[in-house]
């Protein structure tokens, strides 16, 4: 608790949340959101507002992590990115997002950061793919304005819930938007587990005809020879 107030306090702070935004769309373990949320519980229990400048220095680092994926996409991916890629929880991600992007590239970018390893992956192959560099700017910065807001909020309402306890405010906040990510890639998982057990079932065989009987005592009967009028004793 005084290591974060420390932290609060230093001028170092807001440089250092735009760095770990940046850094968390390359390295997804880094808990920026979990910092700021942190930080914005403990800005509203102790009345500090200027401590909330911690949002849009978040934002600002998140944007600028997601612009550097894209132009690491765009160049062509370095050997060292293709080799996190044969991990398979990143090459299947990966996969995921190159097929899609094309197709429905705006809801991508916009929910790319609530699927695991989706933030990433999704930047790196829109940059690969060649899309308009305008409009990603545009729908990630949508995408991280919805996801820095809800960071704010979730941490405001637990300062404010615990004014007279700061620490527990701050591990409600954290523990709120921590479930949040969690219950999002519960989702995601049963979502691809889902489709792949539907795409192991086997077709059902629908019933061919019979073939016609091949038996000569089964088939038709030679046609009879027409009975002549005139007698046979003849």
């Amino acid at each position: 608790m005084d290591g974060l107030e420390q932290l609060a306090g230093s001028p170092w702070l807001f440089p250092l949340m735009v760095v770990l935004a940046m850094f968390d769309a390359l390295f997804p373990p880094i808990p920026s959101d979990e910092i700021m949320t942190a930080l914005v519980a403990l800005g509203a229990a102790n009345q500090t507002p200027g401590l909330l400048w911690v949002v849009p220095m978040t934002a600002l680092g998140a944007l600028i992590g997601d612009v550097l994926c894209y132009g690491v996409g765009r160049a062509g991916v370095p050997r060292m990115l293709r080799r996190w890629e044969g991990k398979p929880a990143v090459a299947k991600s990966y996969a995921w997002a190159e097929r899609n992007i094309s197709r429905r590239g705006w809801l991508f970018i916009l929910t790319a950061r609530y699927i695991p390893f989706g933030r990433c992956t999704t930047m790196l192959a829109c940059g690969a793919l060649k899309y308009s560099f305008v409009r990603f700017c545009a729908l990630d910065a949508l995408s991280v304005s919805i996801a820095v807001t809800i960071g704010a909020v979730v941490g405001y309402s637990g300062g404010v819930l615990f004014v007279d306890a700061p620490f527990i405010g701050m591990v409600f906040a954290v523990v709120i938007i921590t479930s949040l990510s969690v219950v999002r890639g519960a989702m995601t998982v049963w979502r691809r587990l889902r489709a792949r057990s539907q795409a192991q079932v086997p077709a059902l065989k629908t019933p061919e005809a019979e073939p016609a009987p091949t038996d000569p005592k089964l088939a038709d009967p030679a046609p009879k020879q027409p009975i002549s009028a005139e007698c046979p004793c003849r």
